[in-house]
């Protein structure tokens, strides 16, 4: 099978986000899961998290990237910084 990921929602003239919420790029993503199913494909997709990727697994996407390594590394950082200096936790990602 043939993965196909959701990059070509930033020429709808959106900004970039990794838990859109704007009707026109749902839309579009929902497209996207539905024509790579519909022709035998692998709809992925990029999530700032765990609740962002269950929603899009439920959604029909057959591949979810948490977070890229760099910012795993940079929010497991910031935790244990916040740990120690008596903070909470670290912010959720809002983009790449």
């Amino acid at each position: 099978m043939k993965l196909v990921e959701e990059c070509f929602l930033p020429c709808l003239g959106k900004p970039p986000t990794l838990d859109p919420t704007d009707k026109e790029v749902v839309a579009a993503i929902d497209t996207i899961v539905k024509t790579t199913r519909k022709h035998g494909l692998i709809a992925g997709v990029h999530t700032d998290g765990p609740a962002t990727a269950l929603k899009r697994y439920e959604a029909g996407f057959q591949l979810c990237v948490l977070l890229n390594d760099v910012r795993l590394l940079a929010v497991a950082a910031q935790q244990v910084i916040n740990e120690v200096r008596g903070k909470g936790p670290a912010a959720k990602a809002k983009t790449y």
